[in-house]
Formats: structure tokens, C-alpha cells, sequence
């Protein structure tokens, strides 16, 4: 994913309004051992910071050091990356992570790179940390879906 993004292959898309939620790597591992001992039910494993589409994808540009990510219109991202593509960019509405909270005692690690915005880099050691990895696998199949779109920008 961090090449795609490098090469300006995963765009906003419209005005990138989807809610987005993310985790640590290691934040699922910790929140199934917690269910263990509590009431069955469905708990939203996310961060406290459900962030737009236009906010997370330009902190990971930067995070990266690539230049901020291109734009495309809905219609073009429709045409060339389909309905899904436009969904998750544009209406996606994120998670409450209030319950897990409550009844598991679950507690998300920050992701640096999403609260990361102000251009200095990070150690290299430190990346691996951070989660950087589950980010990049959540995401390579959305910029597959983009990358075609990705050659032609919205110039509005």
C-alpha cells in the first residue's frame, strides 16, 4: 500500500467523507482473550478516532512522505473503480468501539501514523510498532479497486 500511495494510486474520492475506523495489529489479539470472560455478544474492535477518508489517506501520505493523494469525482471513481469503491470512500459511516469499552475493558492503542501529521519521520524501528502492516493490509484491496482511477484526477 505504501507504494500506491507513493505513486499517487489511491485517490479521495468526491469529497472523501466516508468514516473510517482503524485498529493496532495487536488490538484484536488482545480483545478476543478479553471475550473470553464476558456476556456472548458482537463487539466493534475499533480505534476511538473514526476518521474521513480525505483525513486518514492524506495522514498516511504524509506518514509515508508522498505527496498528498489525488482527487477524483464519484462518477469517475464509479466508472473506473466501481460502487464499492465509492461507498467506502464516500458513505461509510465507522463504528462505536463504546461497548467493547464497557463490557471488555478494551483499551486501542493509538496508531501513530493517523495522528502523525506534521511531516517529521519516525525512526524506522519504531514503524513496525506502530501497525502500519494490518493498515496496509486493510487497504490493498480498496487501491487495487482505485488504481485505474487513479490516472485521471478531478481537476474541480
Amino acid at each position: 500500500m505504501r507504494e500506491q500511495v507513493r505513486q499517487q494510486q489511491v485517490p479521495i474520492i468526491g469529497h472523501g467523507q466516508g468514516v473510517w475506523n482503524w485498529i493496532h495489529i495487536d488490538d484484536p489479539a488482545d480483545a478476543t482473550v478479553r471475550t473470553l470472560d464476558c456476556a456472548p455478544g458482537a463487539y466493534n474492535i475499533v480505534d476511538d478516532n473514526p476518521s474521513e477518508q480525505r483525513g486518514w489517506l492524506t495522514a498516511f501520505a504524509r506518514y509515508r512522505g508522498a505527496l498528498a493523494p489525488p482527487h477524483l469525482s464519484e462518477r469517475q471513481a464509479l466508472e473506473s473503480s466501481g460502487p464499492d469503491a465509492v461507498y467506502y470512500a464516500t458513505q461509510l459511516r465507522g463504528a462505536s468501539n463504546a461497548k467493547a469499552k464497557r463490557e471488555l475493558g478494551f483499551r486501542p492503542r493509538p496508531l501513530q501514523w493517523l495522528v502523525y501529521t506534521n511531516g517529521t519521520k519516525l525512526l524506522p524501528r519504531n514503524r513496525a510498532r506502530l501497525g502500519e502492516t494490518h493498515f496496509e493490509t486493510w487497504l490493498t484491496q480498496f487501491a487495487g479497486s482505485a488504481r485505474a482511477a487513479s490516472t485521471r484526477t478531478d481537476k474541480r
